[in-house]
């Protein structure tokens, strides 16, 4: 398993998902691949510097390969140096097997979504969740929350959603001006596009409308025109519009208007609260007492050290 893997450990006919293929020339123009491979431990980057030509052919994002290499660290980071690949025929292995499985129970946060929406109170948003959702639920509950980075499995979208709204609810006991319909409603439909802006819930790719409009237009048309359709109140469609256009918090981010109400900027932080908090939870979880982790990308590079527990 590939979380287990050492340096310079010897693989034979080891089976991987490819997750991802970039082709490559080192600086004498030989072709190169370097091969993003997954099983249901997680992931790990591959090259193979001598390219034969059915090599193009075998490695295509959703095949599974039987593979001869050897691990070795570049960087900090352990990788595959690959020898020989085969692919392997459809009939003999399990795509489960190579999918990694969160530690969630996600027929519970299904229903925990269903008691969230039964908590918005108001009508008008009351009822343009009920009539979004009966339409793209079933995608919704089994879609990434993104590609990588963050809730990136089958699922995600929803753990997402759900951990947002248990920190709303906690921070409008705290806070009780905040209005609770218009920041769960806010939670509940800010990355609805997300189920145009990928392709599945499994190898999720950004679909062309996902790349050239991004989830945050496609959400606020959707949501518009539904709004639109249901007659709800002017200034409610306008107001959760405005979370779902202001969701990123900056323009630099991606937000076409920054939070203006304070739902919005409530909104706006825990959502970037929890996707930080899923990628510290991912990048520690190996990490020993005491040790660092690797550099993580989203935080600038930086490293975090894992305190080492007193009892």
């Amino acid at each position: 398993m590939i979380k287990d893997f050492e340096a310079n450990e010897e693989l034979y006919g080891e089976k991987f998902l490819i997750a991802n293929v970039l082709r490559g020339v080192n600086n004498s123009g030989t072709p190169y691949l370097s091969i993003t491979l997954q099983d249901k431990t997680g992931t790990i980057e591959a090259k193979k510097w001598e390219v034969e030509n059915n090599d193009y052919d075998i490695c295509v994002p959703g095949n599974v390969i039987r593979l001869d290499g050897v691990t070795y660290l570049y960087r900090e980071q352990m990788q595959i140096k690959i020898f020989k690949i085969l692919l392997v025929k459809e009939d003999e292995y399990r795509l489960d097997d190579f999918i990694q499985r969160p530690p969630y129970d996600l027929k519970k946060y299904e229903n925990e979504l269903e008691e969230c929406i039964s908590l918005v109170k108001d009508k008008d948003y009351h009822a343009l969740l009920v009539s979004l959702f009966n339409d793209y639920k079933n995608k919704f509950i089994s879609y990434p929350a993104a590609s990588k980075n963050h809730h990136d499995f089958s699922g995600g979208l929803l753990v997402h959603t759900i951990h947002m709204s248990r920190l709303a609810k906690a921070i409008e006991a705290l806070y009780p001006s905040l209005d609770i319909d218009i920041l769960l409603t806010g939670v509940l439909l800010h990355d609805l596009g997300k189920v145009i802006e990928f392709s599945g819930p499994i190898l999720s790719k950004y679909t062309n409308e996902g790349r050239l409009v991004g989830h945050i237009s496609i959400g606020h048309a959707i949501i518009s025109e539904r709004a639109k359709a249901l007659n709800i109140d002017e200034e409610a469609r306008i107001i959760i519009e405005h979370l779902i256009l202001s969701h990123h918090g900056k323009k630099d981010y991606g937000s076409p208007v920054e939070p203006m109400i304070k739902e919005a900027v409530v909104l706006n932080m825990i959502d970037d609260l929890d996707a930080r908090m899923d990628m510290l939870e991912k990048a520690l979880h190996e990490v020993k007492g005491g040790e660092w982790s690797q550099k993580i990308f989203a935080f600038d590079d930086r490293m975090f050290y894992q305190p080492k527990k007193k009892h």
